[in-house]
């Protein structure tokens, strides 16, 4: 099928998944078809499916085409090996699967580890699955042709709503504004930031010449989803990136440094925010950040990371955490809907319908009060600075300090050698606002990102030899 062709369905697909969305899955599972018959097909095309899989609705229906289609790509088009990281993955996952399990049988909340292990799982075969498996090239230019595609989608649903009012309507052809907006910045960082041809990571306005129109599209888009906490965490990921990737200071462990330094970092700053002389003189000088600070009801997020850090992990726990799946990672949050309120989607109402409630009562406390009065007075408050669940908080509750640690190690392990590095100092910011990393598409997206820049087409078999080695 000629690509211009394959574009066209895309957008038809996609701007019907707007239109009507009330036949969403039914659209999405054509979606899925048409990439299973583009990946059948063995041509580069098939690195435009595995780009558009990240623009479905929900959760499923991304995960099932990517992993599809890595699959197909994986065993007709073998490349490079990944870095052999495997010691220390195997390391690191057996050791927080040995603690979560301990703490699930103190709970009796196996189900709660069970389930995040299913997720986890799905995470390491995209990472195992994606290394060096896309033309980056053709995976820039798809996004590109994206960019097009899920604008006029916006332009559908201003038409629909009659409004031009920043907000959780604009989400393109997904099912919320957040992921479409970490979409959209995933996609202007590589064009601002990433030159396949040169296989470098650098600012130029060169790029920003080339590409001016499609980044110009993408921020409209952004600015239309309201996503200002992934505004910020643009801005702190290039600031942590110029800071740790200095050439005269960066070092192989610099993301790893980056990641316990932000960590560390807040920690400190939650014990400054509520020393008493500044928090009399915050309440003195600024009745807004008074309001998320220090107000029940509307400090959800800093009292959460605050009990955490300070009440919660203590004695043993501060070590090993609470266990994955059991303090603040989504697939806590979905056996826990008997005391918090729960989203009207098919994995809410299949957990609920087929799974009794399961959560520890260290974790109950600071969600409890995330009820359906709290939700329906959303829109008079930040949601995301005054409701709790973030990845940040979630993995240091789950795994400890120990467990933050096994994570920097492993992370650092893909990013160090990445030509696309940004995009993990920028993601790490973003998981303090949101369960960005709960969020498959999220997450998924990123590694893609990583691992196929890890050996970019085009290096000489000298660097090539060199990360075999440095792994």
């Amino acid at each position: 099928m000629n690509i211009k062709k394959i574009y066209l369905v895309y957008f038809i697909l996609l701007e019907l998944i707007v239109l009507f969305p009330g036949y969403a899955s039914v659209i999405s599972a054509g979606v899925i078809l048409l990439n299973l018959l583009i990946g059948l097909s063995r041509k580069r095309e098939a690195d435009i499916a595995i780009v558009s899989s990240f623009l479905l609705p929900g959760e499923v229906f991304p995960m099932v085409s990517l992993l599809m289609l890595l699959f197909l790509k994986k065993i007709t088009h073998m490349r490079a090996s990944a870095p052999r990281v495997k010691k220390l993955n195997g390391f690191a996952l057996s050791f927080v699967v040995c603690c979560s399990l301990l703490n699930a049988l103190r709970y009796h909340t196996e189900i709660n580890l069970f389930f995040y292990l299913i997720y986890l799982t799905a995470i390491m075969i995209t990472a195992a699955f994606s290394f060096d498996i896309l033309n980056v090239s053709v995976m820039l230019e798809s996004m590109k042709q994206f960019i097009v595609i899920e604008f006029i989608v916006t332009v559908t649903i201003i038409l629909k709503y009659s409004t031009v009012t920043p907000g959780d309507i604009f989400h393109g052809s997904m099912s919320s504004a957040h992921w479409f907006a970490n979409w959209l910045i995933v996609v202007l960082i590589l064009l601002l930031f990433h030159d396949a041809s040169q296989n470098e990571t650098g600012f130029s306005l060169k790029k920003l010449k080339q590409n001016k129109w499609y980044i110009f599209l993408a921020m409209i888009m952004l600015y239309l989803a309201d996503a200002k906490s992934l505004i910020v965490a643009l801005v702190a990921g290039i600031l942590g990136y110029i800071i740790f990737e200095h050439k005269k200071r960066t070092t192989k462990y610099s993301f790893a440094i980056y990641m316990l330094s932000f960590y560390i970092g807040v920690f400190f700053i939650m014990l400054i925010l509520y020393w008493a002389p500044v928090r009399s003189y915050i309440q003195a000088h600024s009745e807004l950040m008074s309001t998320y600070l220090y107000m029940d009801g509307w400090n959800g997020k800093f009292n959460y990371i605050r009990g955490t850090f300070l009440n919660e992990l203590n004695g043993i726990k501060f070590f090993t955490g609470y266990g994955l799946g059991q303090y603040g990672s989504r697939i806590a949050n979905l056996f826990a809907y008997d005391v918090m309120w729960r989203a009207d989607n098919g994995i809410n109402n299949l957990i609920a319908a087929v799974f009794a409630p399961h959560h520890i009562p260290e974790y109950v406390k600071y969600i409890e009060f995330y009820d359906e009065y709290f939700v329906s007075q959303i829109g008079w408050r930040s949601a995301v600075l005054s409701y709790p669940f973030n990845s940040f908080t979630a993995l240091i509750a789950e795994t400890g300090v120990i467990g933050v640690i096994l994570t920097a190690g492993v992370a650092n392990s893909y990013v160090r050698n990445s030509y696309c590095k940004i995009i993990a100092y920028y993601f790490l910011a973003a998981t303090f606002f949101d369960l960005y990393f709960d969020n498959y598409p999220c997450a998924a997206l990123i590694i893609l990102i990583l691992t196929n820049t890890l050996i970019s087409h085009g290096r000489n078999a000298k660097t090539v030899k060199t990360v075999k080695e440095g792994s």
